[in-house]
């Protein structure tokens, strides 16, 4: 009886995460921001694919994890972060991509079949090529910018500034002024990486080996610091800022002294604080700056 109030209780949360997802991605598709080339039904999709995406990423989480507490945490970091936000309310080639990975991964932890499994990967594929054409190593050859350029770029992608501040991949259409994250979720990504480190396990290898090959891939696109490859490693970035959200929800329900909890507290409201203020941003700022940028021709694709 308990097992089954934990487990409606778990799926009642799970709704609650893609009704905010649903609601920062559908609210005023309109308008925020503003449509001129694309049209409504592409922005719809991309908009129904980045909640869809949120879903099944959390599944996944749950299936390799076996917390669902970190599948909750992990989906609401991916359905608040500005740059999924974004990215869901315009026809993006990269969410799409995204979301075909996704699936084609929740297939092959899902299916037991090897040859089942071997032909999620190559219609994965096949779909992702299909989704995503400009995903740069399909369509441009391989040129080598120098290991000097090569590494300040991979470590730019990963800065505070990158992450927190000033996410510059999507020049002519993206937020620019706002990193991948709100600065507000700064203490749960150190917390997550801190926790990250200090457990360190072939898992861990295992899914660092992708991000990594991503990171690499998204340093070596020959129209950086443009492109939107780096976009593929949200769902890693989230899980990373959930475990952090998650160990510090666990420290403030166990027995701990008041200091502890009000640190705890007011880098809660700090991140409500600093969200409210995105939002603001978004519609006051960002969708005023489109509008000006697409007057004078310049595609947001």
């Amino acid at each position: 009886m308990k097992k089954a109030s934990l487990l409606n209780g778990y799926w009642k949360s799970f709704l609650v995460v893609l009704g905010v997802a649903m609601l920062l991605r559908f609210l005023g598709l309109n308008t925020y921001p503003p449509q001129f080339d694309q049209t409504q039904a592409l922005r719809i999709l991309t908009a129904t694919l980045g909640v869809f995406s949120i879903g099944i990423y959390m599944v996944l989480v749950q299936k390799l994890t076996r917390s669902r507490i970190l599948s909750l945490t992990s989906g609401l970091i991916l359905g608040l972060m500005p740059w999924h936000i974004e990215q869901s309310r315009i026809a993006s080639a990269p969410l799409w991509g995204l979301t075909v990975l996704l699936g084609g991964l929740f297939l092959i932890v899902t299916l037991r079949n090897t040859w089942l499994r071997i032909a999620v990967v190559v219609g994965a594929c096949l779909v992702f090529w299909r989704v995503y054409p400009s995903f740069w190593p399909l369509v441009q050859s391989f040129i080598w910018p120098g290991w000097s350029t090569f590494l300040l770029r991979l470590f730019r992608l990963i800065s505070v500034e990158f992450l927190f501040f000033a996410n510059d991949s999507f020049w002519w259409g993206g937020l620019r002024t706002i990193g991948v994250f709100t600065v507000g979720l700064l203490p749960f990504f150190l917390a997550g990486c801190l926790y990250t480190v200090i457990h360190f396990n072939k898992q861990t290898l295992k899914w660092g080996g992708l991000f990594v090959l991503i990171w690499i891939i998204a340093a070596l696109t020959p129209h950086f610091p443009e492109g939107r490859e780096f976009f593929l490693t949200t769902p890693f970035l989230a899980l990373i800022s959930g475990l952090g959200l998650h160990r510090v929800w666990r420290i403030w329900r166990a027995p701990s002294n008041m200091v502890t909890k009000l640190i705890i507290a007011g880098c809660v409201l700090f991140f409500l604080y600093d969200y409210i203020i995105f939002i603001h941003f978004y519609t006051n700022h960002y969708s005023p700056r489109i509008r000006n940028e697409t007057l004078e021709h310049r595609p947001i694709f």
